[in-house]
């Protein structure tokens, strides 16, 4: 449940705004790249809980 929780948080718009600035970290907007760790991260959650329940697939 913390794992969900957690992806959750960084995903709100307080969190988000914090990133929607000028910079360029690695060529793109830092929007665009905490947009692409968010997408990671609820992926890595997705992948911990199916093998935390045992739903392998």
């Amino acid at each position: 449940m913390g794992i969900i929780l957690v992806v959750l948080i960084i995903g709100l718009w307080p969190v988000i705004a914090l990133f929607n600035t000028t910079a360029l970290p690695l060529g793109i907007p830092a929007l665009m790249l905490w947009s692409i760790f968010i997408l990671f991260a609820t992926t890595a959650a997705m992948v911990i809980i199916n093998v935390i329940t045992g739903d392998r697939g």
